[in-house]
């Protein structure tokens, strides 16, 4: 087992910081705070982060081509490389529970993680190509840490109150039945996870100060140390792809109307996996 610790890299700059995602044209770490809905951009070579206010609020950050996709609760938006709206939207689907997460898959379609509400169960669903949305996996409680392994064929899910689920993706693109993979129970809740170059998958762990890295058998072979509790996701990103960064959330979100959640960023000795598909529109 390697025992690693993570870095303070900012200040107290959110309440609930998710999502994260490097973006290698500007070399920054872009990430949200889903409680205020606004966009965050962390500045490795200053160290100063920036915020930025969206309409409609900010559930997810994922890059396209030429720009952002920012997932709210009610849309999809199209943004340019600037963070600047475009114009184009897409509404999610109708009766569907809160929006906890999105990915693009292998196949170029966004997919969205939804938690149980009233009615409506907890989900994985799919963007079709023609415009309509699919729903994928059903049944679940809280999904979000939605990551593809598109070498292996691989979607991983992360469930509350402890699971990490596993499906295998067909030749289009389609996953088969979500199944146990590994349990955090012992450390905490998972949240957001990110691939590395090797299959290995790292999920981060609210209540448990932790991230945790899983071999493609499903061993635990790594813990990275974070010096805050909730933690709520993680990204490779840098020049090399060898920084991991990983999100924060205080326990006590605004007190004082004060952000309190911070960024830290560790060195694993691995990389993230490169991108293997073209970039989607939208």
């Amino acid at each position: 087992m390697t025992e690693i610790s993570a870095e303070r890299v900012s200040g107290p700059v959110d309440d609930d910081g998710a999502s994260p995602v490097w973006d290698a044209r500007s070399k920054a770490l872009r990430y949200v705070d889903v409680s205020r809905g606004d966009i965050l951009t962390f500045h490795t070579q200053t160290g100063l982060a920036e915020r930025q206010h969206v309409r409609g609020g900010a559930v997810a950050l994922r890059a396209r081509r030429g720009g952002w996709a920012l997932v709210t609760q009610h849309n999809v938006v199209a943004l340019d490389a600037g963070l600047r709206p475009e114009g184009l939207s897409v509404p999610l689907g109708e009766g569907w529970g809160p929006v906890n997460d999105a990915q693009w898959g292998p196949d170029g379609l966004l997919h969205v993680a939804t938690s149980a509400s009233g009615t409506a169960s907890g989900a994985v669903h799919r963007h079709r190509s023609d415009g309509g949305w699919e729903t994928l996996a059903e049944g679940l409680a809280d999904p979000r840490g939605l990551s593809f392994d598109p070498v292996r064929a691989r979607l991983y899910v992360t469930d509350a109150p402890a699971a990490v689920l596993v499906a295998d993706l067909d030749d289009a693109g389609r996953c088969g039945e979500l199944r146990p993979w590994v349990t955090v129970a012992a450390h905490g809740t998972p949240g957001g996870t990110a691939i590395d170059s090797d299959g290995g998958v790292w999920v981060a762990v609210r209540g448990g100060s932790l991230v945790l890295r899983y071999a493609v058998d499903g061993a635990l072979d790594r813990v990275v140390h974070v010096a805050a509790s909730q933690v709520t996701g993680c990204a490779f990103g840098g020049l090399d792809l060898g920084d991991l960064y990983i999100t924060t959330s205080p326990v006590d979100p605004g007190r004082a109307g004060k952000p309190l959640g911070s960024l830290f960023r560790a060195r694993p000795g691995m990389v993230g996996a490169p991108l293997t598909t073209a970039l989607p529109v939208l």
